[in-house]
């Protein structure tokens, strides 16, 4: 298997991506900590041609995007056209609120295969995204069982993200071994608590979650894209960017 590659989710550091001035300077701090790609959600003020030559010059690659599903679906030549000029792999998606029900997931499964097909056609995959919420259940089904269930194994996959997975009340470890090779990637942010019982956000390896097991299985599962994305932080971005990729890094070899 080929190397794996460690990515970091741009979102983590957002607040100082503000214009282009910011984001090409933290594109140049994320790779100082020795990332060689990211993955965006927004393209902190820039274009994306713009976008795509400052990373080139810094020398980060980027592996995938978050994109909103409506406008993939609406408009999947726009986002075709968006991802060719980034160099993109993957695109993600979540869901909209007004799918959150057992027949809501189903049919945000079936309809989303044709834009799916649309972006394979042009050599992307696409990927959902997971938070909790797809956790609760429906008639002892929960809502990524059945998206899985009925989403096309060949264009529906996903972009397994373990602390919400945690959050969610499930296993990290179960749900990599139950999609196995439908996860194209792996969102890696680990879970703290506060002395008052609410959940965190924490570098990887510095919170609650069985890394070694998640390893284990992801590496048994073939995935070979790791991408730390961290939402909020205690410590300073950057520095909690860092020990992410200094752990994973080790781990990963």
């Amino acid at each position: 298997m080929a190397q794996p590659v460690i990515a970091l989710q741009l979102y983590g550091v957002r607040k100082h991506m503000a214009d282009a001035e910011g984001t090409v300077a933290s594109l140049q701090k994320v790779a100082d900590i020795g990332y060689k790609w990211v993955e965006v959600a927004g393209l902190g003020g820039m274009t994306a041609p713009d976008f795509a030559a400052a990373c080139e010059d810094i020398g980060l690659q980027i592996i995938s995007s978050h994109e909103s599903w409506e406008e993939l679906c609406s408009n999947p030549e726009a986002a075709i056209e968006k991802c060719k000029t980034l160099g993109l792999k993957f695109v993600a998606s979540g869901s909209p609120r007004d799918y959150h029900s057992a027949e809501g997931y189903a049919k945000f499964a079936e309809e989303t295969t044709p834009m799916a097909q649309a972006l394979a056609a042009a050599g992307i995959t696409y990927m959902y995204h997971n938070h909790a919420h797809e956790y609760a259940a429906f008639g002892g089904r929960t809502g990524m069982e059945i998206m899985a269930e009925n989403g096309d194994p060949e264009y529906f996959r996903f972009q397994l993200d373990v602390h919400w997975v945690q959050r969610g009340g499930a296993s990290p470890v179960a749900w990599l071994n139950k999609l196995g090779s439908r996860i194209a990637t792996l969102h890696c942010k680990d879970m703290g608590v506060t002395p008052q019982s609410e959940p965190l956000f924490e570098p990887v390896g510095t919170g609650n979650l069985d890394w070694p097991g998640i390893i284990a299985a992801a590496q048994e599962a073939g995935i070979g894209y790791y991408i730390v994305e961290q939402d909020t932080c205690q410590l300073d971005e950057f520095e909690s960017a860092a020990i992410s990729y200094d752990n994973l890094e080790e781990w990963l070899g």
